[in-house]
């Protein structure tokens, strides 16, 4: 009875613990009232009694549970609530490790501790409960800066948080190797008498080792996101996101030797934006920056993966059907007017959109350089701008 009762005191202690850090790793905007809380610590408390032991299987049933309560409980995604329960445990698994190499510290003369390994001890269970409290805090403090890291460099966070998540559960698999099985696998180490205190040092040094290794990675890991950014912000268009001309004409030499190698066609276009001048002379620059970026945008959500634009200045963009026929090209960019069309009547905006565009394509035969293609396609833009003048703008985005 006594066992029972002292099972259920510790599967309490360690709920509070997963309730605490659960909470404080959720978005403020997922937490409960009191009485959802409540049910949360209950089902963790259950859950913990029956199947919080050590082995594989119980661990992930436990954690497929609480991942589960927080999805309904909480009403986050399965992603937010995924995360949730993998860093909680990865937290107080690290509090665990911590409070146990103090526990075998402070047991001198204990050579069998696996019952502080088991957490099954009042002040070995206090002790963690005031490292995971420190530890969260801690935790909470480095997302903050790791997140404002992520948001002036604008890169995605994910591959980051990734290899750390990796990094830190391989420290964590070590380090319970290395508490479990080398005091009790080597008979001649069980002989040291200091061995309490040479394992705190030992584990302890692994520990800051790890977190100084951790640390560089980050730097490494940021500055090589650093060198990506500076990268992106040269090749891309400041006010559309787009290319820009450098990054546009490079990106059509390489698809161009891409043609020469697998003998796929390659068809550009050159797409010159109406009545910009007229525009930023009755109403204005901002209202003409309004028109370029939501061309650019049109034309950019409209083309397949592989297909690229780019802005090579003012009014005019360059857009490259990779792979494409002119005949194949043509057609996708009759969906790109209807988009147009489709803006020019449900968008309240003083203009409609309209551009004048030529067609050229290449082949692994011909044998003509960048410039010459562009200027083909150009000669086309320019007799169908004629075309748009003589027609007064009645035909605004004529198809092909």
């Amino acid at each position: 009875m006594h066992i029972n009762f002292s099972r259920i005191v510790f599967s309490c202690l360690e709920a509070l613990i997963y309730m605490f850090t659960i909470h404080m790793i959720l978005p403020k905007s997922a937490r409960n009232d009191w009485k959802r809380n409540l049910i949360l610590y209950s089902v963790i408390t259950i859950s913990s009694f029956f199947l919080l032991k050590d082995h594989m299987v119980s661990i992930l049933l436990f954690s497929t549970i609480i991942t589960g309560a927080i999805f309904i409980i909480n009403k986050v995604n399965v992603y937010i609530a995924s995360i949730t329960m993998i860093i909680t445990y990865i937290l107080i698994t690290i509090a665990s490790l911590i409070s146990t190499i103090f526990g075998i510290f402070f047991y001198i003369g204990q050579y069998d501790y696996r019952f502080v390994l088991e957490g099954h001890d009042y002040k070995v269970m206090l002790l963690k409960m005031s490292i995971t409290v420190l530890i969260v805090y801690t935790y909470k403090i480095f997302n903050s800066l790791f997140n404002r890291k992520i948001k002036i460099q604008k890169i995605n966070p994910r591959p980051v948080l990734f290899i750390n998540v990796v990094y830190v559960i391989l420290v964590i698999l070590f380090s319970c190797e290395l508490i479990v099985y080398l005091p009790t696998i080597y008979a001649d180490v069980l002989k040291i008498g200091s061995l309490n205190s040479l394992l705190f040092v030992g584990i302890s040094m692994f520990f800051i080792a790890s977190i100084f290794v951790l640390y560089i990675t980050n730097i490494y890991l940021f500055k090589s996101s650093d060198y990506l950014s500076i990268k992106l912000s040269s090749e891309t268009d400041a006010l559309t996101g787009v290319f820009n001309r450098k990054a546009g004409i490079n990106h059509l030499k390489e698809r161009m030797q891409n043609v020469q190698h697998k003998k796929t066609p390659l068809t550009i276009c050159f797409v010159d934006v109406n009545n910009l001048k007229d525009i930023n002379d009755t109403h204005g620059h901002k209202l003409g920056d309004s028109l370029i970026k939501n061309v650019a945008n049109i034309i950019s959500s409209a083309l397949r993966e592989g297909d690229e634009v780019a802005r090579l200045g003012g009014d005019e963009f360059l857009v490259i059907f990779d792979k494409c026929s002119i005949e194949q090209a043509v057609h996708a960019w009759d969906r790109i007017i209807e988009r147009f069309e489709s803006f020019n009547l449900t968008e309240r905006e003083i203009y409609d959109i309209s551009v004048s565009v030529g067609f050229a394509e290449y082949n692994y035969k011909l044998n003509i350089t960048h410039d010459t293609l562009i200027e083909l396609a150009d000669t086309e833009m320019y007799k169908n701008k004629q075309r748009y003048k003589r027609l007064k703008g009645k035909n605004r985005n004529a198809k092909w």
